[in-house]
């Protein structure tokens, strides 16, 4: 008579009133990838082959959790067949961990052994599953704004901590970097070059939507992301400009004793060289504060009773960090036109940077606009009397910009001879 027996995977030999008796053959494993990421598709298969007077009936393919011996079916087969069937079946696994793979099924002798039971597995398979966290919070697969300036501090979680990472790899779109510092001395901006870590800290420069920011590892071989997805806020300004004519002041217009080649209005209005207003628009959802920093490419030169010249030279910061702090910004920028000389020249070439700094610790001031302008002049002495010979103005020109400002000293220097 015929007998029905129910097998798992890779039952090889059973007994059966002492006689040894072969199960149908479950070879040709392909689990693909051995190693996923969780809630991603792994494809598996295998070729079942019934022996000589068997037939394959009903099979299943199931997932065992090996932590806790849990199981869950995969696909489901009806057959009635003498010949091989390939089952094919493909899972998104929800947690991390290990996994074996089985495939069970009745079988029928066709000649007249009955009780036959048996029982095996595939290889393993292992569920990994990357947390991306910003503090406490894990922003895996999320997206949120956040605003240029913000320092942003993300770390990861790889479960479960049992595999081997052979590589970690960050990237993060758009422009960013470690930190701005800014001081009287010196302006130093740090760069983002380390993307190995586990742990990462940078600050946005520029602003834009949908930067998916992907954590990757490597295990064996395979490579697996993690990524969380950023809407990054910038403020918008527009810049109103006044330029002033370059004139000769005899009036002491920087309220010290002298005549000065400079550019501005002369007394009494004493009008700036030169004035800007920024107009801002910071994004709903957040405050900060503006700043002007200003560095200067500046030679100035004059010539002497015995006809030799001497030049000052300047490059650096303008005079302060920061130059101005608000939206507000003036310059009326001149030399001193001392009487032993008798004619002087002043060159200069300004880079005005108009910055802004979100509210919150940690925060960095982040360039927006680059206003760039220049000027000089020829002043000379005739009888006593100074007059102003040539002069030129350049821009100001706007610029949107994500270049800091660097320096390494303040513009200073001192005459020295031609």
């Amino acid at each position: 008579m015929k007998r029905i027996a129910v097998i798992v995977v890779a039952c090889f030999v059973v007994v059966y009133v002492g006689v040894l008796s072969s199960c149908p053959v479950v070879s040709n494993w392909n689990v693909s990838p051995k190693i996923q990421i969780v809630k991603k598709r792994v494809a598996i298969s295998c070729t079942v082959t019934p022996k000589e007077n068997q037939k394959i009936l009903n099979w299943k393919m199931i997932e065992v959790m090996t932590e806790t011996k849990a199981e869950r079916d995969i696909a489901t087969y009806t057959v009635n067949s003498t010949i091989a069937i390939i089952a094919d079946g493909s899972t998104e696994f929800e947690v991390p961990g290990i996994r074996k793979i089985k495939i069970t099924g009745d079988w029928e002798d066709l000649v007249d052994p009955s009780g036959f039971s048996g029982d095996t597995s595939s290889s393993e398979l292992s569920i990994v599953k990357i947390d991306i966290k910003q503090g406490a919070n894990i922003i895996t697969n999320t997206t949120h704004d956040e605003i240029v300036g913000k320092k942003i501090s993300l770390s990861t979680d790889v479960s479960p901590a049992s595999v081997s990472i052979t590589k970690k790899q960050w990237t993060i779109p758009g422009i960013r970097v470690t930190n701005f510092a800014g001081s009287d001395v010196s302006g130093v901006v740090t760069g983002l070059t380390i993307l190995t870590n586990s742990n990462i800290d940078y600050y946005w420069v520029d602003g834009g939507t949908g930067r998916d920011v992907e954590y990757a590892i490597t295990v064996d071989g395979n490579e697996l992301k993690g990524k969380a997805t950023f809407n990054v806020k910038i403020p918008t300004a527009t810049i109103e400009k006044v330029t002033q004519a370059i004139t000769v002041d005899t009036n002491n217009y920087f309220e010290i004793p002298g005549t000065f080649l400079h550019l501005g209005g002369a007394k009494p209005k004493k009008l700036p060289g030169v004035q800007f207003q920024a107009t801002t628009t910071v994004p709903t959802g957040y405050t900060g504060e503006f700043q002007w920093v200003q560095i200067i490419q500046a030679l100035a030169r004059r010539k002497g009773s015995n006809g030799k010249w001497e030049k000052l030279a300047e490059n650096g910061l303008d005079e302060s960090y920061p130059y101005l702090t608000g939206v507000y910004y003036q310059d009326s920028p001149g030399v001193l036109l001392e009487d032993i000389y008798s004619e002087y020249t002043n060159n200069d070439s300004m880079q005005s940077y108009f910055m802004f700094k979100p509210s919150g610790p940690n925060s960095i001031f982040i360039p927006i606009k680059l206003v760039t302008w220049g000027w000089s002049g020829t002043a000379t002495k005739s009888s006593s009397t100074w007059s102003l010979s040539a002069s030129s103005i350049s821009g100001p020109t706007e610029t949107s910009t994500t270049t800091f400002p660097t320096w390494t000293s303040k513009a200073e220097g001192t005459w020295v001879e031609e």
